[in-house]
């Protein structure tokens, strides 16, 4: 089975962090059963998470926790996001999001562990709060916390090269010293993946706009495998040109090779 890649890009500005990684409680809002807190118990990324107290069975009615639309992202009717989420519980509860006026499919948390699940929807209100629902019956307690939301394209992965694997890297700093005795020394203090990933023929014109819109963000972030929002450089700055297979326009072929802008010493997967 083919994996799928993510390209996200281009939406950053809300929820603000502090409404996103549970080190503080400002803007969440209780509703019926459910209490939002931020809470040292369990953390994903720091000291502590956003907790999900639900003495009842969540709905999008009266139960659930919230973001009013001033502290949540305006989204543009129409296109597509991608809201990444952390959750974290110590049984198999279940939970639901809704944004945007679309409500995410049934999500259930893996015990005692945390785990990234990816809401994509296509936008059909604008501003919108973010809701979340423990649907389990009779409720119980779970842990979350947001990554930066962001339209994305979703993509099958036909070859990878050096993301899952250390295939290729480049090394950091480039320095080896030769002195006069004939001896060596070398300075290297980390690497960076170099990354190659073919997605073979994108069919769809919208989705070749949307990798072009992901190439020129500054900001590009893809998820792959385990990895969840992963920043990446471009290997060539000066542009990029699909392969148009046997001549032909109906099998626009992409490739890219990528980069990690940031240093390494460990590999992460």
């Amino acid at each position: 089975m083919a994996d799928t890649l993510r390209l996200k890009y281009g939406f950053t500005a809300k929820p603000v962090l502090a409404d996103r990684d549970g080190e503080v409680d400002t803007n969440w809002v209780d509703g019926g059963t459910h209490v939002v807190t931020a809470d040292a118990t369990h953390a994903h990324a720091g000291t502590k998470s956003f907790k999900v107290a639900a003495s009842g069975t969540g709905d999008f009615t009266t139960n659930y926790g919230s973001l009013a639309s001033g502290n949540n992202a305006t989204f543009t009717v129409g296109n597509q996001y991608c809201v990444s989420i952390w959750l974290y519980a110590a049984s198999a509860l279940t939970a639901q999001l809704k944004t945007g006026g679309v409500e995410s499919s049934t999500l259930t948390c893996v015990t005692d562990t945390w785990t990234a699940f990816h809401f994509t929807f296509t936008c059909l209100t604008a501003t919108t709060a973010f809701q979340i629902a423990v649907t389990t019956g009779g409720g119980g307690n779970i842990w979350f916390e947001l990554e930066p939301f962001a339209e994305y394209v979703e993509l099958t992965v036909l070859g990878e090269r050096g993301m899952s694997d250390p295939d290729s890297v480049g090394f950091w700093p480039q320095i080896q010293n030769t002195y006069v005795d004939g001896s060596m020394d070398e300075g290297i203090k980390g690497f960076r993946r170099k990354i190659w990933l073919d997605v073979g023929v994108v069919a769809a014109a919208a989705d070749r706009k949307r990798i072009l819109y992901w190439m020129i963000d500054n900001d590009r972030t893809v998820d792959y495998l385990t990895e969840v929002n992963v920043p990446l450089a471009l290997q060539d700055i000066g542009g990029y040109e699909n392969e148009w297979k046997f001549d032909c326009s109906l099998l626009r072929y992409f490739t890219f090779s990528l980069q990690e802008p940031s240093i390494r010493t460990t590999f992460p997967v």
